[in-house]
């Protein structure tokens, strides 16, 4: 019972650390990201309007969001007070969902608490393939070093060390003789350098529109 309460109480200060930092990216707006809500089932009303109930447990990863470029994240957040953590505390739906984003190129990331103290982001694709990495399905707290991540003022860093992809600018097409205009340019009217702005052409009404075109650089 009492590693029990110590379990829970780590659990609720570790995602206390958690949301301070969704809070502190959004301020910065890196990104938006929001835990998933816990569904209550109510199993009886008293009086003064209260009901008796309990938080379900939810299937989802514990956030999921999006950050400044349009890229999705999910991850799910896991806290022990052992030493080392099993790969089967992520269930088997969370590893459904959590392989399905992953598939559509999210970030995808186990977050971890090691007794309250130590932080790691471990990416999903490692998590998955924890055994064929490290031989067995779980990972001590020297595994977990090459993932650590800061805790600075209660706020968890989460994506401390993340590589967002880079912002592209391109250009929005704006030539009367260009079949996309209004479109971003590609590259089917004989002006392409100008509208990717690579030229110096600069006449009013052309290619004078510009857009910030968050894409991934390949």
């Amino acid at each position: 019972m009492m590693i029990y309460n110590e379990n829970k109480n780590l659990g609720n200060a570790f995602e206390g650390l958690i949301d301070r930092g969704c809070d502190y990216y959004r301020k910065q707006n890196i990104g938006c990201i929001l835990k998933t809500p816990e569904p209550f089932r109510a199993i009886q009303r008293v009086k003064g309007g209260k009901v008796i109930g309990f938080y379900e447990k939810k299937a989802q990863p514990d956030y999921k969001g999006i950050l400044y470029n349009g890229q999705c994240i999910i991850f799910e957040a896991k806290s022990t007070v052992k030493d080392r953590i099993c790969q089967n505390v992520v269930t088997k739906v969370q590893t459904e969902i959590l392989d399905e984003h992953a598939a559509y190129h999210a970030m995808c990331y186990v977050i971890v608490s090691i007794k309250g103290t130590h932080f790691f982001r471990i990416p999903w694709k490692i998590w998955k393939t924890m055994k064929a990495i490290y031989g067995r399905k779980y990972m001590t707290a020297k595994d977990l070093e090459a993932f650590s991540i800061q805790e600075r003022n209660g706020i968890l860093l989460f994506l401390e060390g993340v590589i967002v992809p880079k912002i592209k600018e391109s250009y929005i097409c704006g030539r009367k003789s260009c079949g996309k205009k209004g479109n971003l340019c590609c590259g089917s009217c004989d002006e392409r350098e100008l509208c990717e702005g690579k030229c110096s052409y600069t006449q009013k009404n052309d290619c004078n529109y510009r857009l910030k075109n968050y894409e991934e650089e390949n």
